[in-house]
């Protein structure tokens, strides 16, 4: 049972590590989207929403097979609900990468307005490296 249970785990860490990654694409091409007000950088991010709320729902069934199957106890408990838990908001960070892409269609049209921008890089990057 160890060895299905060692298994299992690293299947979800990794699951949960590929969301990650999406997301934090996601976010790049949100921030993309606006500041080269790149319709099509919003729409892919727009796009991808779906893939990544159908892996949160994978990841979520996943830790909930293994607290059925194993029943987990101390640190390999609270690592399932950690992942569970964390799980949740990531496929929130996606939702608000969907928010801001869904701007950039009304942005595109203010455009030639002389409007001050606002340099989002420095955000971006300690956003994604807190992801």
């Amino acid at each position: 049972m160890t060895a299905h249970f060692s298994h299992a785990m690293e299947y979800l860490k990794n699951m949960i590590s590929e969301l990650t990654a999406k997301v934090e694409i996601s976010v790049h091409l949100a921030v993309q989207a606006v500041t080269n007000l790149n319709a099509e950088s919003a729409a892919a991010v727009i796009a991808g929403d779906p893939a990544v709320d159908e892996e949160e729902i994978r990841i979520e069934e996943e830790c909930l097979k293994i607290l059925a199957l194993y029943q987990p106890v101390a640190g390999d408990l609270r690592q399932v609900i950690t992942i569970l838990k964390i799980d949740n908001e990531i496929e929130r960070v996606g939702d608000l990468t969907v928010n801001i892409a869904e701007r950039v269609p009304d942005m595109v049209k203010y455009q030639k307005l002389e409007i001050e921008k606002i340099d989002f890089s420095d955000m971006v990057s300690i956003a994604c490296y807190m992801l």
